[in-house]
Formats: C-alpha cells, sequence, structure tokens
C-alpha cells in the first residue's frame, strides 16, 4: 500500500511538472513582422525568408533567408537585394517581454547599414 501511495504523489508531481508551456524556441518565436528603431519593418516568415521595408509587407530594402542554431540567427541576404548584397549576418538573439521584443548583438555583419536595423526589435500589432 506504501509503495502504491508514494507512486501515485510521483505520477502527480510530474504531472504538473509539465504544466508549463514549452519554450517554443527563437525559430518559431521570431516569426511574424517587426518594426525596429530605425523605422524599418522585418518580416520573418516561417519558411526562412525574411524582408525589410520601410512599409509592413514590403521587401524595398532588403530580404534573403534566415535560420537559428540555439540563439544564434543568421540571415544570407539575396545577391539582388537592394542593400547588404549577399551579405551574411550573425547574430546573438533573444525574445523577451513575453514575445513582443526580440534584441540581437551582433557577432557579424559587414553590412553596416543593417546592424542598426536589427539591434531592438519590437512586434508589430497585425502580427
Amino acid at each position: 500500500m506504501r509503495h502504491a501511495l508514494v507512486l501515485m504523489a510521483v505520477a502527480v508531481l510530474m504531472g504538473s511538472c509539465g504544466s508549463d508551456d514549452p519554450d517554443p524556441g527563437l525559430s518559431e518565436s521570431i516569426i511574424g513582422v517587426w518594426l525596429s528603431e530605425t523605422g524599418k519593418y522585418i518580416t520573418f516568415s516561417s519558411d526562412g525568408s525574411y524582408e525589410v521595408g520601410t512599409e509592413a509587407g514590403t521587401a524595398n530594402t532588403e530580404y534573403g533567408t534566415w535560420s537559428v542554431e540555439g540563439e544564434i540567427l543568421t540571415k544570407v541576404t539575396d545577391p539582388d537585394s537592394l542593400f547588404c548584397e549577399g551579405i551574411i549576418g550573425i547574430y546573438e538573439s533573444e525574445v523577451l517581454d513575453d514575445g513582443e521584443r526580440l534584441e540581437s548583438t551582433v557577432v557579424e555583419d559587414e553590412c553596416s547599414v543593417r546592424v542598426g536595423d536589427f539591434a531592438i526589435l519590437t512586434r508589430h500589432a497585425d502580427s
């Protein structure tokens, strides 16, 4: 009887440990439209593409692909992009404030124009 009670207590405790929502990870958390402090709209799509524009839903300044490994966000700009043509940008990134803020610190990026656009992003209301 005592053995059964111990097993039930362990089962209840283990069940309550899993009640918190799991962290979706950076690659899922950044999908959507963001607004930079420089006034640019950055869209990270679930297909691994990104675009930067002066209006939401436009890619009039930069576009390319993105990937995540741990906390490292890598952007590869398309060779036909207006800015940063073909340049790879590597950032250590973190989603904060319940998914409403994305902060990135440059690890390596030769495109100085892009560095300011990606430092601090706020989730766009329509995202």
